[in-house]
């Protein structure tokens, strides 16, 4: 399959692993709670990507104090999300993961196919930021597919993007790269108050989490085609190194979306159904600060 001309800039064979199950380094954060007995398996998830080190990174929001003690005492698990994994991948039939293979659903054994939930452990949170570092278990790192983040500080409207997100944002059950272009800057300055219920599919909510916090930093705009579900998504370059993260802040994204529409002499906010033309990134420097802190603190110890 050939790509677009808007898609010339990274090498085809590379674009391409990035939506390749076993190969893609997307997966959606799936906290998963035990409750009378019973495991549940709590929504909403929300995407994030693996970086090189065994690192999992995604946003800061809903992680609020009281989520986070819950993971500590253990009445709260939080797992990796990884659809459409070959049977090969990680030795279905074999204990060589027992404590981080957690679940293989055996629905899509029609087409030799299987999800995996690998168990992370929280590290970080910077909510100015809004985004949030988990860590794989290191026997299992080397085998997860894993990108690196850009250093660049400078960024040209002229040059191609691509985003990397889930092709169904409710499921998972795929991968979807497209080209997007940088169509702004901005300095985010607002206060967000993210009230989320968790709850188990088609039931009521388990918990509810809410994080006040102030949204504070340099951002990226960027012009695609994005879809809800898909925060923690990350922005690549043409050397598809990653130069940003969705942001969660949705707020931002319409009122931005509004603006521009009402300086046009209309007032319809830009987006249709589960669908919206432009989001809000991340810039990737403080995140690349935090690593380099989780490193050193684990290097410190004996």
């Amino acid at each position: 399959m050939r790509f677009s001309r808007v898609l010339a800039a990274a090498p085809e064979g590379a674009l391409a692993e990035m939506v390749q199950p076993g190969s893609s380094p997307l997966a959606k954060l799936q906290l998963v709670g035990r409750t009378g007995g019973s495991t549940v398996f709590l929504q909403p998830q929300v995407s994030g990507f693996i970086v090189k080190g065994g690192f999992f990174v995604t946003v800061a929001h809903p992680y609020d104090e009281a989520l986070i003690r819950k993971l500590k005492e253990g009445t709260l698990t939080a797992y990796a999300k990884f659809p459409l994994f070959t049977p090969s991948f990680f030795k279905v039939g074999t204990n060589e993961f027992p404590d981080d293979v957690f679940y293989v659903d055996e629905s899509h054994t029609l087409f030799k196919n299987h999800t995996y939930f690998v168990r992370l452990a929280f590290q970080t949170v910077d909510y100015e930021n809004d985004f949030s570092i988990w860590t794989f278990n290191p026997k299992i790192a080397p085998k997860l597919p894993g990108m690196t983040l850009a250093a660049q500080k400078t960024f040209s409207f002229m040059d191609d993007y691509y985003l990397l997100q889930s092709a169904d944002p409710q499921n998972s059950t795929g991968y979807l790269i497209s080209p997007v272009k940088l169509d702004g800057l901005m300095y985010q300055h607002s206060e967000s108050l993210s009230p989320v219920s968790y709850s188990a599919p088609g039931g009521a909510a388990v918990f509810q989490s809410s994080v006040k916090c102030l949204l504070l930093g340099e951002r990226l705009v960027f012009n695609g085609y994005f879809k809800f579900g898909t925060s923690g998504s990350p922005f690549l370059n043409k050397d598809l190194e990653v130069i940003g993260m969705q942001s969660s802040a949705l707020y931002t994204q319409y009122k931005y979306a509004e603006y521009l529409n009402t300086t046009q002499g209309v007032t319809q906010v830009q987006y249709q159904g589960n669908i919206y033309n432009r989001c809000v990134a991340i810039r990737t420097e403080k995140i690349r600060e935090a690593l380099a802190r989780i490193e050193a603190r684990a290097n410190s110890q004996p």
